[in-house]
């Protein structure tokens, strides 16, 4: 079984997608694009869309960090049928959400471009948090509030997990870095770090639609339905 390499072995040996692959993927991508689009237009009727004002007492801020690592790891989620990247179209992002009540608790909420967020990277996070930002001396963040949580693409890394399971299965070749935790973990408290720090008073709404499938009846879209995968 070949050994994992590290972002600085990986970043040696860069190579770029060729422009046949590329336009190829471009041209199917757009072709999928306007059906999922064709699709939601025909099937769907969605209901007046209604907001709800939670308060104008907060202060709330967002900022991301980039977390795309080098080309040179395996695609995360994919098992045996992954591939090694070669290389970015665009980017990946941890985007972060700060959201204080004044004189209470704040709340922040991490959305990573990861196939899955591992308990271990959050605590990481955490960790670094209680060392270099006053949220958690002052009391202002307390571990529940801190969210962390994976958009599930499947176009990120691998090999960055706390599971030896997700490590040694999750992708087409097995083995842990060290070294893609760490900068995972940097970024994304670099992207809390800018969201406290761009905070400003803010009045918050809960806006929500619901969405429903033609004569059916049925939710528009269901994660690992039959329909889905027909």
């Amino acid at each position: 079984m070949k050994k994992l390499r590290t972002v600085a072995e990986a970043s040696d040996s860069i190579r770029t997608v060729g422009m046949k692959d590329g336009l190829r993927w471009r041209t199917l991508m757009a072709i999928r694009l306007l059906f999922a689009m064709l699709l939601s237009v025909s099937l769907c009727s969605v209901a007046e869309t209604k907001h709800e004002t939670l308060g104008s007492g907060y202060i709330v801020g967002a900022a991301k960090a980039d977390i795309t690592p080098p080309p040179g790891f395996p695609t995360g989620g994919h098992g045996s049928a992954g591939a090694i990247v070669r290389g970015s179209w665009s980017r990946l992002w941890a985007r972060a959400f700060f959201i204080k009540q004044k004189d209470g608790p704040a709340v922040v909420l991490v959305s990573c471009d990861f196939f899955a967020e591992p308990l271990g990277l959050t605590a990481a996070v955490w960790r670094m948090l209680t060392e270099q930002t006053e949220l958690v001396h002052n009391g202002e963040l307390k571990p529940e509030g801190l969210v962390i949580a994976a958009t599930h693409t499947h176009q990120g890394p691998g090999n960055y997990m706390s599971s030896a399971s997700y490590n040694g299965f999750g992708s087409v070749q097995a083995g842990f870095s060290e070294e893609l935790f760490d900068f995972l973990a940097h970024q994304i408290l670099a992207a809390i770090q800018g969201a406290a720090k761009n905070a400003q008073p803010a009045t918050l709404r809960l806006y929500h639609k619901e969405i429903w499938g033609g004569d059916y009846k049925t939710p528009f879209l269901v994660n690992r339905s039959p329909g889905v995968f027909m």
